[in-house]
């Protein structure tokens, strides 16, 4: 059997006893979460709309697979990107058509059976921001007009040093 070593176990166990400690966004990062709620209205929802949703603070980092996007509206399909101002989809995208995203809760990292959308193979392209930065979604697909005052509610979930 053999031990293995992340890098936070290798980098604490090199350090010699002097009190040195390791980067706090290592091992005493807060997650905490900007939560968003968009209610359509008029004009409704068309595909390639984009919701401005929160700003993420500088020095962050956001956590896609601890974000979700839950919808107020049954049987409507919908497929809604995360991103920034450099890359619609950063993030990933949510909901599929034929499924879309279902009510309650859905997750960025998880969709469905296939348990990988949002923040899949992505954690290369996701910056800590040099400031300040405005997270947005994007309507990728829709099968059927939202109707007024359905809602889409977003917890985007980033990490800052604590």
């Amino acid at each position: 059997m053999a031990i293995h070593k992340s890098d936070i176990i290798r980098a604490k166990d090199s350090l010699d006893v002097s009190g040195k400690s390791l980067s706090g966004e290592k091992t005493g990062a807060q997650v905490l979460y900007a939560t968003a709620e968009y209610v359509v209205g008029s004009p409704a929802l068309a595909l390639n709309d984009v919701i401005e949703l929160a700003d993420i603070p500088a020095g962050a980092t956001v956590v896609p697979e601890l974000s979700y996007v839950r919808k107020s509206f049954g049987d409507r399909d919908v497929k809604v990107s995360l991103g920034d101002k450099d890359a619609n989809d950063r993030f990933g995208v949510v909901g599929t058509m034929g499924s879309g995203v279902p009510e309650g809760p859905h997750f960025f990292g998880y969709d469905g059976a296939s348990q990988a959308t949002f923040g899949y193979q992505r954690s290369e392209n996701i910056p800590k921001y040099a400031e300040t930065t405005r997270v947005k979604a994007t309507i990728n697909q829709l099968s059927t007009s939202v109707p007024a005052q359905e809602k889409l509610q977003f917890g985007i979930a980033y990490r800052v040093q604590g």
